[in-house]
């Protein structure tokens, strides 16, 4: 027989709202990813070119790009940022970005 207690639904509430969180940072990862390897290719550097340009291994871009399981931190996006400028190869913001912009 199983017995109802507070504790078991908590624990459950908070099992559901750990797995959605999970899934929403996986999803943004891949979303990451996706952006940094389009990025990199509009610059035609490699992996090791552009980690070396924003203080980062050639393996963690390479890593980022395949696994997605990690992001880099705001300052070394904005140093890639401004390589597209330096570089006047800007890339096409998103169609996510476009909405949010004119929002």
């Amino acid at each position: 027989m199983k017995l109802d207690h507070p504790l078991v639904g908590a624990y459950e509430a908070c099992m559901s709202t750990y797995e959605e969180s999970r899934k929403l940072r996986q999803s943004g990862r891949h979303f990451f990813a996706g952006e940094l390897k389009k990025t990199r290719n509009i610059l035609k550097l490699s992996c090791r070119q552009l980690g070396s340009a924003i203080g980062v291994t050639g393996q963690l871009i390479s890593q980022i790009e395949t696994t997605a399981k990690s992001i880099l931190s705001r300052e070394q996006v904005q140093k890639i940022v401004d390589l597209c400028s330096n570089e006047k190869h800007p890339s096409a913001p998103s169609q996510d970005s476009k909405n949010v912009e004119e929002s």
